[in-house]
């Protein structure tokens, strides 16, 4: 598991490499590019209110990780 609320980081893209993650909390975050989330395959759960990822984002984000419950 790996929780960042409330991180005052502008630079999430090292959550590429944790791979076998499979929980994340970004919540009360400026994260926003969901790019560096489309390849943890093994994520199981997401928690990203209080973000600046969009509705359309995470329609993206569902199909991409189908196995992962976005809150």
């Amino acid at each position: 598991h790996l929780y960042l609320n409330g991180i005052p980081a502008s630079d999430f893209s090292f959550i590429k490499n944790f791979r076998y993650l499979t929980r994340l909390s970004l919540k009360d975050t400026s994260f926003s590019d969901i790019s560096v989330l489309e390849k943890l395959s093994n994520l199981k759960k997401l928690e990203l209110s209080g973000t600046k990822v969009t509705k359309k984002d995470i329609r993206i984000l569902k199909k991409k990780l189908p196995e992962c419950r976005i809150e």
